[in-house]
This record gives structure tokens, C-alpha cells and sequence, in this order.
């Protein structure tokens, strides 16, 4: 069962088993286990996705709303209108990931 993170008034930000995430100055991450008393710039499986937790690489694809509400797709380069093949092969995995089932990207 994962735990809400929770945000404190310290900039702190819960995320579960004991982990906190702090962030420097420059806007670098880190995370301290209040628990163990323990630092590190690695990211605590309690602080993962489910899709980082499975090893699954982001995808460079992001959708992005207007301001009107209009979807459009950007890799940081391009953009287009259409969802690309990568991001919803990407969005099946993760879907698959979710729901616990192996996914194409295992096999």
C-alpha cells in the first residue's frame, strides 16, 4: 500500500517509509530517512513511481495542454498534434505496470 506524500511548511516533502524529499538551492533533489537518519542524492525506492520502481525508462514524449485545453504532443524539439506511436506503446506499459500484469518491454 503506498503512502501520500505530503508537503511541510520546511519545503520539505513526505514520501513514505521514513523518506523526505528536500531540495538544494539549485533545485537538486535529495532525500533524508528521518528513521535511520540517513542522507542521499538517490532516489528511495519509497520515493519511485511504479514505473521507476520497474525500471522502465521515461519516455521523451509529453503531452502538453494549451490554454484553450488543446492536447499537443512535445519531445522537446518537435511538437505535433497527434499522439506519437512511442507515447501510447509507452502509456500501455505503464498501464500494464499498474495493473500489477507483465508488459512487452519484460519480455
Amino acid at each position: 500500500e503506498e503512502e501520500e506524500e505530503e508537503e511541510h511548511n520546511d519545503g520539505r516533502l513526505d514520501v513514505g517509509d521514513g523518506w523526505s524529499e528536500y531540495r538544494e538551492q539549485n533545485g537538486r533533489p535529495y532525500y533524508h530517512n528521518h528513521d535511520t537518519n540517513t542522507t542521499t542524492y538517490e532516489k528511495p525506492d519509497a520515493a519511485k513511481t511504479n514505473e521507476e520502481r520497474a525500471g522502465l525508462p521515461p519516455c521523451r514524449w509529453e503531452e502538453v495542454a494549451t490554454r484553450d485545453g488543446r492536447v499537443y504532443y512535445s519531445d522537446g524539439v518537435r511538437s505535433v498534434w497527434e499522439e506519437p506511436a512511442e507515447l501510447a506503446a509507452y502509456k500501455a506499459k505503464v498501464k500494464e505496470i499498474e495493473r500489477g500484469g507483465p508488459s512487452e518491454w519484460e519480455r
